[in-house]
């Protein structure tokens, strides 16, 4: 089984996903800065991220995503799951 994998804008590096493990965990195992602070609860909404392409891979919005009132393209990385390639950006990188 082919591994998704998630392709971080402007800083060019690419993380294939490990089972078991959130994104936001994943990420920064890899060096890359996510910002939280409500340990993934989807209240904080630190971890907005943009999602550039893949987003059919990208699980629907939960009800803290809905709550959140993101724009079409953002999503709380805390709250989704993928099932195929994306890339994503974010303001802070």
């Amino acid at each position: 089984m082919i591994k998704p994998t998630i392709f971080c804008d402007k800083l060019n590096k690419s993380v294939e996903l490990d089972q078991g493990k959130s994104l936001i965990q994943l990420l920064r195992e890899h060096d890359i800065p996510i910002a939280s602070s409500c340990l993934g609860d989807g209240v904080c909404k630190w971890c907005k991220v943009q999602i550039l392409a893949g987003e059919e891979f990208v699980s629907k919005k939960t009800e803290s995503e809905e709550r959140a009132r993101l724009k079409e393209n953002e999503r709380l990385l805390c709250q989704i799951t993928l099932s195929g390639d994306i890339i994503i950006g974010t303001t802070y990188w």
